[in-house]
């Protein structure tokens, strides 16, 4: 099974999530939550992103990245789709 490490810059958007929105934060902490079972369940992202996924959930991304050494599932960021690729 793998473990779920979180970025001090995810971190901090949910903390903003956490504030200003609790039903999305819920959301997206339900979706951060199940990556350790169904690790594939994003989309492989290209680019600047490569060898990382992306989940969607709405107009909101989960950026994360598969350490399959370790064991981990390392997430690295959580935003809007207009502005988490940049």
């Amino acid at each position: 099974m793998y473990k779920l490490e979180i970025s001090n810059t995810a971190a901090r958007a949910l903390e903003r999530f956490y504030y200003s929105d609790r039903k999305l934060y819920s959301r997206l902490i339900n979706v951060i939550e199940s990556l350790p079972q169904d690790i594939h369940q994003g989309k492989q992202l290209k680019g600047q992103f490569r060898g990382d996924f992306s989940v969607r959930m709405g107009g909101y991304r989960i950026i994360y990245t598969i350490q399959r050494e370790k064991l981990v599932v390392f997430i690295i960021d959580v935003g809007h789709r207009k502005s988490i690729y940049r």
